[in-house]
């Protein structure tokens, strides 16, 4: 994300202060930052503009790339999503283990995301304030509660015909996978 943006600074001239954090945030962090001063000279007839950098563009460049490698930053591979999976009435983690699926629900926003899933994504699931709780690889496109099946020995069974933790399951529209 954002892996082309760099950030710079013009300025006439920089307090010590702003030169250590913009050296610091290079040298340590791989932030793409860095500073360019211009002034103006005249001399006689003659004007000039000079322009200097704080850290030599191509030094920015080394510093940046050397951090990003030594902190392991790497593009994000189209196959490992996170899932937010809010516990609550219509949610209950102990019937998504049991049944297999993860679902979200209280909105388009929450929804959404689910149908970004497609079978063979790796989901990495979290529970907010308790943390990760599971690891899965998706079987089937994503589906409206209402459609969406369990094995109950041996029989394809509506979930909401079944006995869940999560009482409002269907009440809320709720996408599975």
């Amino acid at each position: 994300m954002n892996e082309e943006q760099r950030l710079l600074i013009v300025a006439s001239e920089l307090d010590n202060s702003s030169e250590r954090i913009v050296n610091y945030l290079s040298s340590n962090y791989g932030v793409p930052i860095n500073a360019v001063f211009f002034q103006y000279f005249k001399d006689g007839q003659g004007e000039y503009l000079s322009r200097s950098w704080l850290i030599d563009p191509v030094q920015a460049e080394v510093r940046t790339s050397k951090v990003s490698r030594m902190i392991g930053k790497e593009s994000w591979n189209g196959s490992d999503y996170y899932v937010s999976f809010g516990e609550g009435q219509s949610r209950n983690w102990e019937d998504a283990v049991k049944y297999g699926f993860v679902s979200a629900g209280g909105g388009k926003w929450y929804s959404n995301t689910l149908s970004l899933l497609y079978p063979g994504a790796r989901i990495f699931v979290c529970i907010p304030k308790v943390g990760y709780v599971g690891v899965g690889i998706v079987k089937e496109e994503s589906k409206r509660v209402n459609a969406f099946m369990v094995d109950i020995s041996g029989l394809q069974t509506p979930i909401l015909k079944i006995s869940l933790k999560a009482p409002n399951m269907g009440v809320m529209l709720t996408i599975l996978t």
